[in-house]
This record gives C-alpha cells, structure tokens and sequence, in this order.
C-alpha cells in the first residue's frame, strides 16, 4: 500500500481547512446581519404584538396605514444604514475565530497558508513548523454564532418585544392568525377589510329537515341579490350567523327591525334570531355602513299538524277514584 506523502497530506489538511473557514466566514457575515437588524426586527415585532392585541382593528384606518408605512419605510431606512456601516468580516477575521474556538495559539492557520520568503537552509525547518503546525489547525472546530446582543442592546428592549408577542398570543387565541394577516393589509381608502361570516337556518324540529347553510357574498349586492331566488324555509326557523372581522358590530336588518349581534372580543360577532314573522322577505347583514350579505326569503306557514305529532303527548297526573 502506498504511504500518502507529507505533501499530500498538507494539501488535504488545507482544504479541510478552507470549508471551516468558509463556513465560520459566514456565521461572521450572519452575526453583522443580525447586530445591525436587530432594531429593525423589534419594530415588526412591536407592530405585530399590537395587531395581536386587536389595536389596529380597533383603530382608524389612516392611522393603521401611517404606522404601517412608517414601519415598512422607516424600518428598511435603519436596515440600510446600518448595513452600510457595519464591518463586514474578512478572511483574517475567519482564521481568528475558528483559531480561537479551539483554544490554539501562535496562528496555526496562518502557518498552514502562508508561505514565506526563506533563506537556504531554512526550508526544512519551517516544513517542521508548518506540519506540527498543520496537525493542531486541523482539529479546530466550528462552533454555532453568537447572537448575543448584550453589548447592542444593553437595557434588554427586546425582552419586551417578546413578552408583548406573547402576551397578544395568548390573548388573541384562535384568532391570531387573522389578526396576524389582516396587520399586513392596511385599509386603503375603503377598501374592506377581511371579513369571515358563517351563517345557516336551522328548521323547526317537526320538520326533521337538516340545518340550510346560507351562501351568501361578503360584500352583497343588493340589486342582483334581491332579484336571485328567495330561500325557502318554515316560519320559526332559527338564523344563526358568526361573522368575525371589521371594526363595528354588525346588524341584522329584518323587516323593520335592526338586531345587534352580540360581540365576544373585539372582531367574534354572533346572533341567533328566530324568523317568526311570516312577512319577512329579506334578511341583510350590515357593518359599519356596509352590507355583508343579503338574502331573499320566502317562509312557509306552519304546519300545525305536524306540529302537534312532534309534541310530546301531555301526562294527566290525577288521584284514583275510590
């Protein structure tokens, strides 16, 4: 078997060398990134915590899109400046941090690199120095970034970034994911919001019929949608809608009747009303000046026959004669 030259394994050992130093050369370049957007990533968590908490539902919609121009501009604003500032890591930063993550002295990759102008007579020696050189350097390892931001951040302002986020977290629940979306959409002009509405009849229960889900558009037109075919459905059947979205609590618009939801939160509105008149024609949902959904009805009478076989028969509790 050949025995691999001292050259050979120099070679071998500078290229090992080159990936780790390739690599610690980026978790440098990750550190720099991260020093300089470390500002940046708290206005966006800031602005984030506050969606969470339903401030920007709640607020006007000019000021919702103020704060999140300001956050989007201001913060790739600070972003570029403070790269353009920053010091970029070189190779010499690359060979001193992996030299000093594995605790070596004397630059050991700087001997397996460099190749200095010798006297003659002195190449043998410095072969020397270079492989024992070489044998340290190649065992040094490469260790995760350090992301501290003790020295960037020394009053711990992030800290409370992060207990807003989850704070919000925990207040928002199941609706987080919306407040998080709709905190990316900022209202232009009266552009609507994101809203979701759920919404079905349930019958009386002589009928044996199933629940009707209504399908209606989000934001209706009245015109189109009261010429569309009515929903058929008995008189005493129960609407039950769960609407979530938009600013102000909706209502229902039954006839001459306007019937608040009623709110849980900040954005969850939801009613059940029973359709007891038989004159009622149309049903629209209205929020905020602007119709969410309208539908056309046409209720049937009750059938009091079969009625009166869906009730229980009456228990006649009385003293034996005698």
């Amino acid at each position: 078997m050949n025995k691999r030259s001292p050259l050979d394994r120099h070679k071998q050992i500078r290229a090992r060398l080159a990936r780790r130093l390739f690599v610690v050369r980026g978790w440098l370049v990750l550190e720099t990134v991260w020093r300089a957007a470390w500002p940046v990533g708290a206005m966006i968590g800031a602005y984030f915590a506050l969606a969470l908490l339903g401030i920007w539902e709640q607020a006007p919609a000019f000021v919702h899109l103020a704060v999140f121009g300001l956050v989007l501009l201001g913060g790739a604003g600070i972003l570029w400046h403070r790269l353009r500032r920053a010091i970029w890591p070189g190779d010499a930063d690359a060979r001193r941090r992996l030299e000093e993550s594995g605790g070596a002295r004397h630059r050991p990759i700087d001997a397996v690199f460099d190749a200095p102008a010798m006297a003659a007579g002195a190449s043998v020696l410095w072969r020397r120095h270079r492989d024992h050189m070489a044998e340290t350097a190649q065992d040094l390892p490469v260790k995760a970034p350090r992301l501290s931001l003790v020295y960037e951040d020394p009053r711990a302002l992030r800290a409370i970034v992060l207990l807003a986020l989850f704070i919000g977290a925990l207040y928002a629940g199941p609706d987080a994911g919306r407040r998080l979306f709709q905190a990316l959409q900022p209202p232009f002009g009266d552009a609507p919001r994101t809203v979701v509405l759920d919404a079905w009849l349930t019958p009386p229960d002589y009928t044996g019929k199933s629940p009707i889900v209504l399908h209606g558009p989000i934001t209706a037109n009245k015109a189109h949608d009261e010429a569309a075919a009515p929903l058929s459905a008995p008189v005493g059947s129960m609407l039950v809608v769960r609407l979530n979205g938009g600013r102000q609590a909706p209502v229902l618009l039954a006839g001459e009747d306007d019937i608040p939801f009623d709110t849980v939160g900040t954005v969850d509105h939801r009613l059940e009303f029973a359709l007891s008149d038989p004159d009622l024609s149309v049903l629209e949902i209205r929020q905020g000046g602007r119709s969410r959904a309208l539908w056309p009805l046409a209720l049937s009478p009750i059938n009091r026959r079969a009625s009166a076989l869906s009730e229980p028969p009456l228990k006649v509790v009385g003293k034996p004669c005698g």
